[in-house]
């Protein structure tokens, strides 16, 4: 597309405008006190429902630990109930 060597004999001219595409160098895009373009509201939106559904996670990962926590309990007290049973079958005489 440019047919002139990149030196500094070369014109301005080289870069058609209208084909050519600058863009500014580094991460930086906002030229001068322009603010930088905010979020969308559906990017909002969606960031919302995100951390909703962490939190929901959150909560039911909770709610179920503490109902394992319960039903372990339970299963360890009839155990030592069934021990316990085992042995008066055990000291009661054959009648």
């Amino acid at each position: 597309m440019i047919d002139k060597p990149a030196t500094h004999e070369a014109d301005n001219d080289t870069l058609h405008t209208a084909v050519d595409a600058i863009e500014p160098m580094g991460s930086d895009t906002t030229f001068g006190n322009n603010p930088p373009p905010q979020k969308s509201a559906s990017a909002r939106f969606a960031v919302f429902i995100s951390i909703l559904a962490v939190s929901f996670t959150a909560v039911g990962i909770a709610a179920g630990y503490k109902h394992w926590q319960r039903m372990n309990d339970k299963a360890r007290d009839n155990a030592a109930e069934i021990a316990t049973l085992r042995e008066q079958l055990n000291t009661v005489p054959d009648q």
